[in-house]
C-alpha cells in the first residue's frame, strides 16, 4: 500500500490513504485499489473512518430503502381518516356560531338550516304532497262511519243532557237517537260531491304545505337534527371515514413509488 500513488492522512491505525487515479488507469493502480478495499469489506463492527462500507451499514441502508413503503402509506391513511372524520363532524358542529379572531365558525347544517328547511318545504309541497293528495285521501275514507263516530262524540254530551229533561227525555229513546244520527249522515252523504268540492277549494286556498314544512324544519333543534341524520346515515358516514384512510394509504404508496423512481 505504501507504493500506491496518493496521500496519507492521520497517524497510527486510524490513518487513511487516498489513492489518486487518472483517466489512464494502470494495472498497478488497479491492484492498489483491490488491496485497499479488501480489508475494509471484510470488517463487520470494527470502528473505522471507512465504516460506511461495513455490513451493518448495508443492512441499515436496506431497511431505510423499505421505510418509505411503510411510513408513507401509514401517514397517508392517518391523514385521510382524520380529515374525513373532521369534515363529517363539521357538518353539524359547532351548533352555535363561535368566533376565532376575525373568523366565525359554525357547522354547515346548523348554519344553512333555514335554507335547507326552505328547500325541503318546496320539495314536499310541490312534488310530494299537495291539496289533491289530501282530497284523494279524504275520498278514500269510509265517510259514513267517520260521520257516525263524529256525531256520536259531538252530540253525545248534549243528548245525555236532554235525556235528563222529563218531556224531552221520554222522547229521546235509543232507537230515535240512532235514527236521528242516520238521517243526518244520509243528508250529508247526498251532498258529498259538493262537500268535497268546497273542501278542496278551501285546501287549495288556505293550505300551505311548503310553508308548514319549512317552519317545522327551521324550528327543529340542531342537536336533534344531528341525531336524526346520524341515526339514518351513520353506516354511510362511517364508510366515508374508512374510504378516506384507504385512499390516503394508496396515495402514500404512490408517493413512495415515485420517490424510488426519482432517486
Amino acid at each position: 500500500m505504501a507504493n500506491c500513488p496518493g496521500k496519507t492522512f492521520g497517524k497510527g491505525p486510524s490513518r487513511v490513504r487516498i489513492i489518486s487515479f487518472s483517466p489512464r488507469v494502470s494495472l498497478e493502480r488497479t491492484k492498489c485499489l483491490r488491496l485497499f478495499m479488501a480489508p475494509v469489506l471484510e470488517m463487520e463492527d470494527e470502528p473505522s473512518t471507512m465504516g460506511f462500507f461495513s455490513r451493518r451499514f448495508l443492512e441499515t441502508r436496506t431497511e431505510m430503502e423499505w421505510m418509505p413503503w411503510i411510513v408513507a402509506p401509514l401517514v397517508g391513511a392517518i391523514i385521510g381518516y382524520v380529515t374525513n372524520t373532521i369534515a363529517i363532524a363539521m357538518l353539524f358542529r359547532p351548533h352555535l356560531p363561535k368566533k376565532f379572531g376575525f373568523f366565525q365558525l359554525q357547522g354547515l347544517i346548523p348554519k344553512r338550516q333555514k335554507d335547507l328547511a326552505r328547500k325541503i318545504g318546496e320539495v314536499v309541497g310541490n312534488h310530494l304532497l299537495d291539496h289533491k293528495d289530501l282530497m284523494a285521501a279524504f275520498e278514500s275514507m269510509d265517510l259514513e262511519d267517520a260521520l257516525g263516530d263524529l256525531l256520536s262524540k259531538g252530540l253525545g254530551e248534549k243528548i245525555a243532557e236532554l235525556q235528563t229533561m222529563p218531556l224531552i227525555g221520554a222522547f229521546l229513546t235509543p232507537d230515535r237517537i240512532q235514527g236521528l244520527k242516520d238521517g243526518i249522515v244520509r243528508s250529508i252523504l247526498k251532498r258529498r260531491e259538493r262537500l268535497f268540492q268546497a273542501l278542496e277549494g278551501q285546501l287549495e286556498k288556505n293550505l300551505d304545505v311548503s310553508g308548514i314544512v319549512e317552519t317545522k324544519v327551521a324550528a327543529f333543534p340542531s342537536r336533534e337534527l344531528e341525531a336524526l341524520i346520524l341515526g339514518v346515515a351513520r353506516r354511510e358516514l362511517r364508510a366515508i371515514e374508512i374510504w378516506g384512510a384507504l385512499l390516503g394509504a394508496l396515495i402514500g404508496l404512490l408517493q413512495a413509488g415515485l420517490l424510488q423512481v426519482l432517486r
